[in-house]
C-alpha cells in the first residue's frame, strides 16, 4: 500500500504533521497527487510574500540561519572593478581557460552557469565579459566573512567558501526577527566587503530548513521557514534541492513520481525500506518532515585530521616532455608537502598520475614502511618509479600527486635519524619565510626557470580544516 495508515480515510485518524487544509486522500495515487499539487501551489506568491514579511511571533527553541553569498566570485570582481557592475561577467580559472567557474547574476539571467564552456557561454551571452580568477582576493574576503559571521553569532560553521550556518538560539534577544538579522548582516557585509556584495539569508528550526529557506529568499533577501509554512515549503521545493540528496537518489525518487519532499510522507515505512534500504528509508522520512539530513547532522561531529592531501593541474597545452612533467610533479609535491607540514601531518602512501589527451590514466602508488613529508624525499621516491610507468609517451594534459594514510606527528615514534632531523630543520626555515612573505618566496633550485603553479582556493568544502585553520 503506497499510503501510510495515518492518511487513509478508513482509519478515522489524521497525521498531526499534515497541513490542515489538505484533504485526506480518497482515490488513486495519480489523481490524488494531481489535486495535491493544485492545492499546495495555489496562490503561491501570496503565501510566499506573507511569510517573508511576517516575523516569527513565537521564537523557536532552536533557531538556525544560513548566509549564502550571491554569485560570490563574480560579485567580488564587480566590487573591485566598477566598470563590470551591471554587466554579464564570467570568471575563468586562469586567463586562457575555457570553463566558466563563476558567473554574475546578469550572466546567469542569460543562461550562463558554473561549469559552462566558454564557447557555449558566448552563444548564450555574446556580450559576456571574462576575467581570470583572483583566488587570493576571494580567500581574503572569505576571512572577512568569517569575522562577520562570528560577530553575528558565537556558534558558526563555515559550510563552504561563501556560506555559513549560524546557530542563533542564544541570540534571540539580539535578533527578534529574521528581518532584524538580515539588516544587521547586510550592513556588516556592505561595510567590510563592499556595497555591491549581497547574500541570501535563510532562517529555520534546523540547518536543513535554513538551507532551503535561503533558496526561497532569492538574491539580496531573506526568508524564514516556520512551523506554519514548513509544509508548504517542503511541497514547493524539489527533492534535488535537499542538501544530501544527490543525482542518483533523485533519479530513483523520480521513477516513483516523487518530485517534492512532502510527497514522501504518503509512503509507509515498509515501502521506503523496500525501495531505499535501511539508511535512506528513515532518512527520507526525516527529510519529508523538515528535520535535519544526515549530511547536515555530521556538522556536530568533532573534526578529524585530514586523511590525505593532493594537488592536481590541468595543463594549458598537452605535452610529452619528460623534464617539464617532472618539474610539474615537483611543483605539485612542494605544495602538498607544505600543506602537510603546516598541519603537522606525515603520510605513508604516495603517488602520482598522468592523464593524456585521449583520457587514458597512467600512475604510480607507493606504500612506504616509514612516514614522509619532505618534497625532495617524496620526489626521489616517485622518480625512482617514473621509468617503470607504462606510459606510451602520449601527450599529457593533467597531472596529480597525493599523499595518503596521514597521521599527526604526535602519534608516530620520533625519528632520530640525522637525515630526517636535517630535512625538518631546513623545511621549517623555508616554511617560516614562505608563510611570512608568500609561498615560493624561497623556491627550490629544481624549479628555477619554471613557471610555478600556485595553490587555489577551490575545493574548499573538502579542504575546510586546512583553509580555515592554517591559511
Amino acid at each position: 500500500m503506497w499510503l501510510t495508515p495515518h492518511y487513509r480515510q478508513d482509519t478515522g485518524t489524521q497525521n498531526p504533521t499534515a497541513t490542515p487544509h489538505l484533504e485526506k486522500p480518497k482515490y488513486e495515487r495519480s489523481e490524488y497527487f494531481e489535486n495535491f499539487s493544485e492545492v499546495i501551489h495555489e496562490d503561491r506568491q501570496k503565501i510566499r510574500e506573507k511569510h517573508v514579511a511576517t516575523p516569527l511571533k513565537h521564537p523557536l527553541s532552536d533557531w538556525t540561519a544560513l548566509i549564502d553569498m550571491n554569485s560570490y566570485f563574480a560579485t567580488l570582481e564587480q566590487q573591485a572593478n566598477p566598470n563590470l557592475r551591471g554587466k554579464p561577467v564570467g570568471v575563468l580559472k586562469e586567463a586562457g581557460r575555457s570553463c566558466i567557474i563563476a558567473a554574475s547574476k546578469e550572466a546567469k539571467l542569460k543562461g550562463v552557469k558554473t561549469g559552462c564552456s566558454l564557447y557555449d557561454a558566448r552563444i548564450l551571452c555574446p556580450d559576456l565579459i571574462t576575467v581570470p580568477a583572483d583566488f587570493d582576493r576571494y580567500f581574503h574576503n572569505t576571512k572577512l566573512l568569517r569575522s562577520i559571521f562570528e560577530e553575528l553569532s558565537p556558534d558558526v560553521y563555515i559550510f563552504s567558501l561563501d556560506e555559513a550556518f549560524l546557530d542563533l538560539t542564544q541570540c534571540k534577544t539580539l535578533y527578534p526577527s529574521a528581518e532584524a538579522l538580515f539588516i544587521k548582516a547586510r550592513k556588516l557585509v556592505h561595510d567590510r566587503l563592499g556595497e555591491w556584495v549581497n547574500f541570501s539569508l535563510g532562517v529555520g528550526q534546523n540547518r536543513l530548513q535554513a538551507k532551503l529557506a535561503s533558496e526561497f529568499a532569492g538574491k539580496d533577501n531573506f526568508f524564514e521557514m516556520t512551523a506554519e509554512n514548513v509544509d508548504i515549503c517542503l511541497a514547493e521545493c524539489k527533492v534535488e534541492d535537499i542538501c544530501g540528496i544527490g543525482y542518483r537518489l533523485t533519479q530513483r525518487l523520480h521513477q516513483l513520481n516523487i518530485t517534492v519532499p512532502y510527497q514522501i510522507r504518503f509512503f509507509d515505512d515498509a515501502f521506503l525500506h523496500e525501495h531505499f534500504g535501511p539508511f535512506w528509508g528513515p532518512e527520507l522520512r526525516r527529510i519529508s518532515l523538515g528535520k535535519n539530513s544526515h549530511l547536515l547532522s555530521l556538522i556536530d561531529a568533532p573534526p578529524a585530521h585530514m586523511k590525505s592531501v593532493s594537488r592536481s593541474k590541468t595543463l594549458f597545452k598537452a605535452t610529452a616532455n619528460e623534464e617539464y612533467l617532472q618539474q610539474m610533479v615537483y611543483n605539485l609535491a612542494e605544495d602538498m608537502c607544505f600543506k602537510a607540514r603546516r598541519m603537522d601531518l606525515v603520510g605513508q602512501h604516495i603517488g602520482f598520475s598522468f592523464r593524456d589527451i585521449d583520457g587514458q590514466h597512467f600512475g604510480i602508488h607507493i606504500k612506504l614502511k616509514s612516514y614522509v613529508r619532505h618534497t625532495d624525499h617524496i620526489f626521489t621516491l616517485l622518480m625512482n618509479h617514473f621509468h617503470q610507468l607504462k606510459w606510451p609517451k602520449t601527450s599529457i594534459i593533467k597531472i596529480s600527486v597525493w599523499m595518503g594514510e596521514l597521521k599527526p606527528m604526535s602519534e608516530i615514534p620520533e625519528c632520530w635519524l640525522p637525515e630526517w632531523k636535517q630535512k625538518e630543520r631546513a623545511a621549517a626555515a623555508v616554511d617560516a619565510v614562505n608563510e611570512k612573505f608568500g609561498l615560493y618566496t624561497v623556491k627550490p633550485a629544481r624549479l628555477l626557470g619554471f613557471e610555478i603553479i600556485l595553490p587555489e582556493v577551490t575545493g574548499f568544502l573538502g579542504d575546510r580544516t586546512y583553509q580555515l585553520n592554517f591559511q
